[in-house]
């Protein structure tokens, strides 16, 4: 064996692992016997050469290349090398696979609950917070989320009145650990609010609405607060970012077109009625909210035909039983500057009729303004002046865009 392939062979052999080593020993025929125990891997290697070579001195032709049995098992070892790599490839992509879907899987749960929280979805927030505690429930920040969602649900969907039970005071509690937590700020506005406190709901509502613009119930109450306080176009602005926010919140809406008619601003007026009456088509208050804008722009005869629709649906019962229909209708009384709050059916069925009765002299058209005149007096409404001081504006704002 020529020098430098000796030194060769001696170098990589004394590179391999001694298991390694041993199998290259063994293939070779180089028998445990031939060697002292336990030997080290440059001992082994010397042995191996010069077996090799006595090999080559017996016969050249039967002696096996000890370069290809090195060979075969580094090829072997390497073949299972790169198997035991793939094998660990395949499985830490597989674990991080599942732990980044389980991750986001729960973080995509908290966002639902965020979210259902800033929507006023409560039922929603509570229940996307169980699911991400049924699997992290050490999460003590996800369950006092819960707890807040829980109560929130309380105050907007159940609690009436102000400080009603024990919710008034653990709203507050919450909010001393939580001083700027714009949904807890909301509904102690609200509560303050029921309860006839207008300056400290507006207040409340005015931080809600400065730590959290995207707080839909903060912005609309925000809005109608400043409405009934004669600042259309902040009012205008606020409502505007409630109904953005929550665009099927019928009430928003409405609230919004009143701030636009309030600055003659008719066509947005209208197209808010519109949007509300096709979301929500048995609010029978959104059909006399339409009427007045008409009456306002000038539109007499549509006027007119959206209250002659109206006569026809206050005659059925299964709409006047509805909750939503039975609330108070509110509007604006400018020259008093207050707001006229009509709660009986007999009320809201006189300031009806008045306003045909009023179309019907303005249109010279005798039997209408008799007909409805004397349904009005059937009516009996004990806010007989307030209704005929808003079809006296009503008809006054029909005259002045007649005239332009």
């Amino acid at each position: 064996m020529p020098s430098s392939e000796k030194t060769d062979l001696y170098t990589r052999l004394t590179r391999l692992p001694m298991s390694q080593l041993q199998e290259v020993c063994f293939l070779y025929g180089l028998d445990e016997r031939f060697y002292p125990n336990n030997p080290n891997k440059v001992e082994l290697s010397k042995i191996l050469i010069q077996y090799a070579e006595s090999l080559e001195h017996i016969s050249e032709s039967y002696c096996p290349d000890l370069h290809h049995v090195l060979e075969a098992v580094l090829a072997k070892h390497s073949l299972h090398k790169r198997k035991t790599y793939w094998i660990a490839g395949v499985f830490s992509v597989l674990l991080l696979s599942f732990v980044a879907f389980w991750v986001w899987l729960h973080l995509e749960l908290r966002h639902t609950a965020q979210q259902a929280l800033d929507l006023g979805d409560y039922s929603k927030a509570v229940a996307a917070y169980d699911d991400w505690l049924s699997a992290v429930p050490l999460d003590y920040s996800a369950r006092q989320q819960r707890h807040k969602a829980e109560l929130l649900q309380e105050v907007f969907e159940t609690a009436e009145e102000f400080n009603a039970g024990d919710t008034f005071e653990r709203v507050q509690t919450m909010l001393e650990k939580s001083p700027d937590d714009a949904h807890l700020l909301t509904a102690l506005a609200n509560m303050a609010l029921n309860a006839e406190q207008v300056q400290p709901a507006k207040n409340h509502y005015q931080r809600a609405v400065a730590l959290k613009p995207n707080l839909a119930r903060a912005q609309y109450g925000l809005g109608s607060i400043l409405l009934f306080e004669g600042q259309f176009a902040q009012a205008e602005t606020a409502l505007s970012a409630a109904v953005a926010l929550m665009p099927w919140q019928v009430e928003y809406r409405s609230n919004l077109a009143t701030a636009y008619l309030l600055q003659d601003k008719f066509a947005q007026a209208q197209e808010e009625l519109r949007q509300a009456q096709s979301l929500d088509a048995d609010f029978l208050r959104l059909s006399l909210e339409r009427a007045v804008a008409y009456l306002w722009q000038g539109e007499v005869e549509s006027a007119e035909q959206a209250l002659q629709n109206l006569t026809r649906r206050l005659q059925q019962s299964e709409l006047l039983e509805m909750p939503k229909n039975q609330a108070s209708w509110v509007f604006p009384a400018l020259a008093q500057q207050q707001w006229v709050v009509l709660n009986e059916w007999a009320d809201k069925r006189a300031y009806v009729y008045r306003s045909l009765s009023a179309i019907g002299a303005l249109q010279n058209d005798t039997r209408l303004q008799q007909v409805y005149a004397e349904q009005a007096d059937q009516q009996m409404s004990s806010r007989q002046a307030d209704i005929e001081s808003l079809v006296k504006q009503d008809i006054g704002k029909a005259r002045n865009a007649l005239a332009r």
